[in-house]
């Protein structure tokens, strides 16, 4: 069971980078983890198009075919509570043959294809959230997801 959360990403704060190591080293004592980054185009903002279709190529090539996909989209499936979610993430681990791959897309969203690719899209919530803070949310969530199906104390009820 191998998962990995894959970011678009532009810019690395150091508050972020402590932030998912934190929450990275916590997820893999749990099950084998690995956080990627992989770089945003560097197309002008104003070519969107572009910088989508770009990132969509990288995160193509980078996805292995066993791969099962979740992709954190804001017009993805609201999960209602982080039991669910916990529920959620532990039958896409059981059902995948290679690794669960969360991936948060870049700042003008996903390409077709990698929607086309997901096994789900999942909001992380209504609200419009940075990358940094979408990927620290994102990999706490996994941690919590994991704590509660451990039976770790780290989630309250």
């Amino acid at each position: 069971m191998k998962s990995c959360l894959v970011v678009i990403q532009t810019s690395k704060d150091s508050w972020y980078q402590e932030a998912i190591e934190v929450y990275g080293e916590k997820v893999n004592r749990l099950v084998p983890f690995e956080f990627v980054s992989l770089k945003s185009d560097d197309s002008s903002r104003k070519d969107q198009v572009t910088k989508v279709a770009a990132e969509e190529a990288k995160i193509l090539k980078f996805l292995k075919p066993d791969d099962v996909l979740i992709a954190f989209d804001e017009k993805g499936r609201a999960i209602p509570g982080s039991r669910e979610f916990s529920k959620f993430v532990i039958k896409k681990l059981e059902q995948t043959r290679g690794r669960l791959v969360f991936l948060i897309g870049g700042a003008f969203g996903l390409g077709p294809q990698v929607k086309a690719r997901a096994a789900e899209l999942v909001t992380l919530g209504p609200l419009t959230l940075n990358h940094q803070v979408a990927a620290v949310v994102a990999t706490e969530q996994i941690y919590r997801a994991l704590s509660i199906w451990k039976g770790l104390p780290y989630h309250n009820d």
